[in-house]
């Protein structure tokens, strides 16, 4: 019923929906565009962004493992 709760939601469904790889790349492109410089995948930013999408898709699956372990 409102907004707060729709904006989470959508944020919920989105976010299990993504793929990592997709959201890494949408990471990329977003401090590409607001940092005005090139980010490579062996610099320390490329680095962290890839280390946050990893470390993302990691606890998604963990996640998913011990809700199908509960029930």
């Amino acid at each position: 019923g409102r907004p707060l709760d729709t904006a989470a939601r959508t944020f919920a469904v989105l976010g299990q929906s993504m793929p990592a790889f997709w959201l890494g790349l949408m990471l990329i492109l977003f401090f590409q565009k607001y940092m005005q410089k090139p980010i490579h995948l062996f610099g320390t930013l490329g680095l962290l962004l890839f280390l946050i999408t990893l470390s993302l898709n990691l606890l998604g699956d963990v996640f998913v493992r011990r809700t199908r372990q509960r029930y």
